[in-house]
């Protein structure tokens, strides 16, 4: 009977998910091979065990713990990149600063519903914080500290570096731990209150070769040249691309959020070619984004930043710098012009329009 329906969830989750027959059988395989070397019976599987019996066998891992999942028996126990990562990074430490600093960590993963309420970061803000905060931490913990509760406001200013982006990066990480701590009543005194270390000095934007940009729009590749007109011309972020649906291509327009972009008809051709890759690879995938790959095309997930920036071989953050800083340039500084066409901050804008009177960029509209 398990079996069974293992094998009906299958082939219903394989028709609601658009995978191809060779993908479908070989998830039925491996269920039932899985199952008979497991022995198993009644009580869920642990995601570890199956992913170590189905190392080296070159079974489709993940639509096998989707089947699971869908039936109920599976535990998922895998521990999130971000805490081992974490982990990693605090190891060592005396006991009392490991657990303070990971009542931190899972204060930002996770948020708070009590007061001080707060909403969960992304991963990358902890590792950010860590990597700025960590330093001086491990070296209270060399000069004998068991506890950050023992660090004072003196102990933070003999810390800090002297001056520059060090100073304000290193305040900045601790200034994050210490106040969630204060905040859970872990530590009694907030050391970092009012303290002054100045500002991040924000990087000055620089345009790309623009050979480099031809190159990515004449590519064979249809995904990456997609991926580039959305960047080049109309300037997306990561988020945004990873997110963008089949229904958000309206005609000659793309819908983002409360914004309505006209497509350039460059762009336009180089989507038309990419849907046309896109249902020839994977004619009945379900997934309703609209870049997909070998592993997404059979889940209904969108693709990964990882995924965007190893398909274009440039961060999508620099092409982006270079469409807005081009758009700086064009209309003289208009910030406005800046916000409404990309959806940034006054202040974000501003940080394009300060270039427009810089000697090393006098002659960029030229360039272009």
């Amino acid at each position: 009977m398990l079996a069974k329906l293992i094998d009906t969830t299958c082939l219903d989750h394989a028709i609601h998910h658009g995978w191809s027959k060779g993908t479908t059988q070989r998830t039925r395989w491996s269920l039932r091979a899985l199952l008979g070397m497991l022995q198993h019976r009644d009580g869920p599987l642990a995601a570890s065990t199956v992913i170590a019996r189905m190392d080296g066998t070159g079974w489709p891992v993940r639509p096998v713990l989707a089947i699971l999942d869908e039936v109920g028996m599976l535990d998922d126990d895998r521990i999130p990149a971000v805490d081992l990562w974490f982990r990693r990074a605090i190891a060592g430490l005396p006991p009392q600063i490991t657990a303070e600093l990971q009542a931190w960590s899972d204060v930002l993963r996770h948020g708070s519903t009590t007061t001080p309420r707060s909403a969960p970061r992304q991963p990358i803000l902890i590792r950010t914080r860590c990597y700025w905060a960590l330093p001086t931490i491990r070296s209270w913990a060399e000069g004998g500290r068991q506890s950050l509760r023992e660090i004072s406001r003196d102990d933070v200013l003999a810390a800090l570096p002297s001056s520059g982006n060090a100073r304000a990066t290193t305040a900045i990480g601790l200034r994050s731990i210490f106040r969630v701590l204060k905040a859970r009543k872990i530590i009694f005194v907030n050391p970092t209150t009012r303290l002054n270390a100045g500002t991040v000095a924000s990087r000055e934007p620089l345009p790309i070769d623009v050979d480099r940009l031809r190159e990515i729009l004449q590519r064979d590749d249809p995904a990456r040249a997609a991926l580039g007109g959305l960047i080049i011309f109309h300037g997306l972020s990561a988020l945004d691309l990873c997110a963008l649906t089949l229904t958000d291509i309206r005609g000659s327009r793309l819908a983002i959020g409360n914004r309505t972009i006209p497509l350039a008809p460059a762009v336009s051709q180089r989507i038309a070619a990419w849907l046309n890759h896109r249902n020839s690879r994977w004619p009945n995938t379900a997934n309703p984004h609209l870049f997909v790959h070998f592993r997404s095309a059979i889940t209904l997930g969108p693709v990964g930043t990882q995924w965007l920036r190893l398909t274009l071989g440039v961060p999508v953050r620099a092409l982006r710098e270079d469409r807005i800083l081009n758009e700086a340039h064009a209309t003289h500084g208009d910030v406005r012009r800046i916000v409404d066409l990309f959806g940034l901050s006054a202040n974000a804008a501003a940080r394009y329009t300060r270039t427009v009177d810089h000697p090393d960029l006098l002659h960029f509209d030229e360039i272009l």
